[in-house]
Formats: structure tokens, C-alpha cells, sequence
């Protein structure tokens, strides 16, 4: 099985660019569609398939798709189920591990060594951390930490790649995330994604103040 952490996904009429956005669940033994809508032809075709996984990325397949009506609708919202088996896939597109999005997060670390230290991440990515601390760090030790990015706590282990002095004697760490699981992944993925939205919202939300303020001080000149 490709997908990793995947609850979305698009249905394309065959040999069209008209989709139908669907839910998507899986196991190792197959992959369940579920479509609000449909306005195809047939209810068994060989068609594109997108799927939205957060820990993979977008993957493209060319799949067959079986479809039926929902035997709990309208209990459960959407009026179709598909069974897709997944021919051929003909491109995954990555999500950027160099995505960065600017914190504060004060987290409690512990060295390999088995020491415990205090550190500031700075910024994050799916790929690793940015942290600044008064510990001075050997590069290539890996310390752990655990931090809640989603709905729970989790563990977590970097490896220390650079460093560099930052203000009134401390040092700024960059440091790679090593053997993260799907959900911790997908964890830090949706985390920074919804940092950037918020930090997007808030800057929109001060541009728009400060231009209500000018247009209201030119008002009054």
C-alpha cells in the first residue's frame, strides 16, 4: 500500500478534467471512496485518481474504480462508495520538507548522553528544527524532546547538523528530524500548515488595520 496518511482524494470523469472531490479510507487489502456526488457514465471505469497524503504528498494513479450506492445514506453524507484498485501510479508531487514556518516553542530536550537541557525551537519543517540554547552540542549528537504539533504528544529525535553563535552567548542549532513514524510526520506537516495559515490570517488582519487607520487619518488631514 502507497498511501501513508490519506483521507482525501479527487475522481476524474475518464478522459476528462471534471473531478469529484471524494473521502478516502484504506487498509493493506484495499482503498474505499466515498462521493457525495457523481454525474458520470457507468459505475465501473478505469480513470485518474489523485490522492492527497500527508506524509507523501499528491499521488497520481491510474485506477479502476467500482461504484455503488451507499447502503448507510443518508446516515453517512456521501451517496456513492467506490472500490478503487490502483493500476499504475503515474506521479507522486512531494511536499516541500523545506517549508518552513517561524515559532516559539520552549521545549525540554535530552541529549544522547542522557543529559537535560532547555531549548527555544525557533522555526520548523517536516524536515527539522532550528533551536537555541545555552547547552553547547557536539554536531552529530542526536537529542530527543516530545511536543503535542497535533492532538497528542509525541516523541521525537534529531540528529544536530550546524551551529552558530547567537545573542548574549548562546547557540542556534539546525537539526534534521531522524526515523519519524507516519503519524509524527503528518503530525509536524499539519502543524506548520496551520502556522503559516494563521500567521497568513494575522498579517492579513494587520494590513487591513493599518490601511482602515490611513484611509481614516486622510479623512481627517
Amino acid at each position: 500500500m502507497i498511501l501513508k496518511d490519506c483521507s482525501r482524494g479527487k475522481v476524474y470523469a475518464p478522459g476528462e478534467n471534471r473531478y469529484w472531490p471524494c473521502r478516502v479510507d484504506y487498509s493493506e487489502t484495499q482503498t474505499i471512496l466515498y462521493l457525495k456526488n457523481y454525474e458520470g457514465n457507468g459505475q465501473q471505469f478505469g480513470t485518474r485518481v489523485d490522492f492527497y497524503d500527508d506524509v507523501i504528498g499528491v499521488v497520481v494513479t491510474d485506477s479502476e474504480v467500482r461504484l455503488r450506492i451507499n447502503p448507510n445514506y443518508p446516515e453517512e453524507p456521501e451517496r456513492w462508495i467506490g472500490e478503487c484498485r490502483i493500476r499504475n501510479i503515474d506521479t507522486i508531487v512531494q511536499r516541500h520538507l523545506d517549508v518552513r514556518v517561524n515559532v516559539e516553542l520552549g521545549v525540554q530536550f535530552q541529549s544522547e548522553d542522557g543529559d537535560s537541557f532547555v531549548g527555544c525551537i525557533r522555526n520548523i519543517s517536516a524536515g527539522g528544527i532550528y533551536v537555541v540554547t545555552d547547552a553547547a552540542l557536539p554536531l552529530g549528537m542526536r537529542i530527543s524532546f516530545a511536543y503535542a504539533f497535533r492532538h497528542m504528544e509525541r516523541p521525537y529525535v534529531v540528529e544536530v547538523l550546524w551551529g552558530q553563535g547567537e545573542k548574549e552567548g548562546r547557540f542556534g542549532y539546525g537539526c534534521r528530524f531522524l526515523d519519524l513514524t507516519n503519524g509524527a510526520e503528518s503530525a509536524v506537516r499539519n502543524y506548520v500548515f496551520s502556522r503559516l495559515r494563521e500567521q497568513a490570517r494575522e498579517e492579513k488582519m494587520r494590513r487591513q488595520a493599518d490601511g482602515s487607520e490611513d484611509d481614516f487619518q486622510g479623512v481627517h488631514a
